[in-house]
């Protein structure tokens, strides 16, 4: 298969590794960008040639399988060792060609049969959806040969009938709702329980790459730097998250009657430290945060702190090494959740507990409404389904809770205190900025309201029997 950097710099640690669907090239993904991560695309699938040599040293790495890439991804990344820690299939499946799961084998056949220079056109014009994105597009479209392009559908369609890696999983699946090549129901129905599914109505098969960038992949130096420069607001505004702390350790029952070793991530000002603290009887404590800890509460509990990625902490961890892994409204923060999940199963002894708060789908729904791009929060439902084998859930929970405001612009000014903004760079254009605040609804009270959606989650590592 072939490579191209779309962009790279020296300075950054993570990647995103973007396969492309069949019949792509470099020329459809410049001016890409996401800071923080280099952008590597492979296309052309001819042979499943792989070299992870230039992305063996990077820290982090972000897998995005687009189509056919989903497949190919799939069948070159499961057994390698490199440090992948979120993996999102857009608009593909591990089964591309199958009649309930991908594309209907009648119309896959007939493609590669009668494919020639006009149906190839048409086939570019379905996956752009319409006629004005495929002529925004049109001079993007690679300039591959014709027999090329036969070869590499006819041994990708080969391929997409062997068995693939049973241990292989995707932690999201972003569904376009307007998708003509892969059935959107069919893509629905392809994947399996603990696989964070979500549908982009208007989205066709090819998409919105910026878009998909800033809204499933963390920009994590920019979190850290907007926690740091709002840790003294966060006490006083962060009323919904110390809400949530309390309410987390009120379903929590921690076990009281011996030593426990505890990691919890997302420390941060110790709103959950300083409930549970004071009532466990500590072997040990590891306090995690990508930004800074507070000192006095990790002093006053004598606890070992870390400024860090959990994400990337959590994997190095030695297996069966905690009792408990607690965070409070962190989680919505990282790449892969369900990898987490994983990870911390490994991590806890049997008998252990995971300790989770995050946020739903319906956090700030009065932005999403209004067309803001934010970042894509699970249902309930999903994450329960992330805790399959060797979990018992013992306690879940949501709730919607709802904070007013005098005016849109204190609303957003909220957001911005207490460093949940942590999602763009780069500044809103004024006329977004001023219709955000003109179109922002207001309740019955004529007050303008923010909604969360805390979602809680307390589960057991099962003990063998």
């Amino acid at each position: 298969m072939k490579s191209s950097w779309v962009s790279r710099s020296s300075e950054n640690r993570r990647a995103i590794m973007l396969f492309a669907g069949w019949g792509c090239g470099a020329s459809m993904f410049g001016g890409l960008s996401k800071p923080g991560y280099d952008i590597v695309v492979f296309w052309d699938y001819r042979d499943e040639d792989f070299d992870e040599s230039e992305l063996s040293d990077y820290d982090e790495l972000y897998l995005i399988g687009w189509s056919m890439g989903v497949l190919e991804a799939t069948r070159v990344l499961a057994d390698s060792t490199l440090p992948i820690v979120g993996c999102l299939a857009v608009n593909g499946t591990l089964t591309p060609v199958d009649d309930r799961f991908g594309i209907p084998t009648e119309i896959f056949s007939g493609t590669l049969k009668g494919l020639n220079p006009q149906n190839l056109m048409k086939f570019y014009r379905r996956m752009c959806g319409s006629a004005a994105v495929f002529n925004r597009h049109k001079a993007e479209l690679p300039e591959r040969e014709l027999p090329e392009l036969v070869e590499e559908l006819s041994l990708i369609g080969g391929r997409a009938v062997k068995r693939l890696p049973a241990h292989w999983k995707w932690s999201s699946a972003l569904v376009g709702g307007n998708d003509a090549i892969f059935p959107p129901a069919n893509q629905k129905a392809a994947w399996p329980s603990g696989t964070i599914v979500e549908v982009w109505n208007e989205m066709g098969h090819l998409p919105d790459w910026q878009k998909i960038f800033d809204c499933y992949i963390v920009d994590k130096d920019l979190v850290a730097s907007r926690f740091k420069e709002r840790r003294s607001s966060y006490v006083s505004e962060g009323r919904v998250q110390a809400h949530v702390a309390d309410h987390l350790f009120k379903l929590w029952s921690p076990a009281v009657d011996r030593p426990l070793d505890i990691i919890e991530s997302g420390a941060g000002n110790g709103f959950f430290t300083r409930c549970y603290a004071p009532v466990v009887t500590l072997k040990s404590l590891k306090l995690w945060d990508i930004a800074d800890i507070d000192q006095d509460i990790a002093e006053s509990v004598e606890a070992e702190t870390r400024v860090c990625d959990a994400e990337r902490a959590m994997s190095l961890q030695p297996d069966e090494s905690a009792d408990c892994i607690v965070s409070s409204s962190t989680v919505q923060w990282f790449n892969a959740l369900p990898r987490f999940i994983d990870e911390c199963h490994r991590v806890l002894r049997a008998g252990g507990e995971l300790v989770i708060s995050t946020y739903g789908p319906s956090t700030f729904g009065e932005l999403r409404n209004l067309g803001l791009p934010l970042p894509s929060y699970p249902t309930e439902e999903s994450l329960l389904s992330m805790f399959a084998d060797g979990w018992e859930v013992t306690g879940h929970e949501q709730e919607f809770l709802s904070l007013e405001f005098a005016s849109p612009a204190d609303a957003l000014t909220h957001i911005k205190l207490t460093g949940v903004n942590a999602i763009h760079r780069r500044p809103r254009p004024v006329g977004e900025l001023r219709r955000l605040l003109t179109d922002y609804p207001a309740n019955e009270s004529e007050r303008y309201p923010l909604t969360y959606q805390p979602i809680y989650i307390i589960a057991k590592k099962k003990t063998n029997l």
